[in-house]
């Protein structure tokens, strides 16, 4: 929405959204009350929040890895599994009722 900016402060872990006056001076004058107006704001924030935050948990689970990279993670997870080291289906059903 023109006028209106979702602020996010990372080093303090909040949101702030700033409107600009000549935004709420525009609501107003379009006879429209002020309350009413951040009401339908809330929801059109929390809408592009929600967007955002389904976004960012998107790219924060996908990394792009060279080929190489792969290669590399399979082996060494091919390696462990020659090792003995992981878990049967019977035992992590086991350790999951104990949680």
């Amino acid at each position: 929405m023109k006028g209106v900016h979702i602020i996010n402060d990372e080093t303090q872990g909040r949101r702030y959204v700033q409107i600009e006056l000549s935004t709420l001076k525009k609501v107003r004058q379009s006879g429209k009350s002020i309350i009413s107006f951040l009401e339908d704001l809330e929801d059109i924030i929390d809408v592009e929040l929600s967007r955002g935050e389904q976004g960012k948990s998107e790219k924060e689970d996908h990394q792009d890895i060279s080929v190489e990279q792969y290669n590399k993670e399979l082996e060494e997870a091919d390696a462990a599994i020659d090792r003995g080291e992981f878990h049967t289906q019977d035992e992590v059903e086991i350790r999951a009722k104990a949680w």
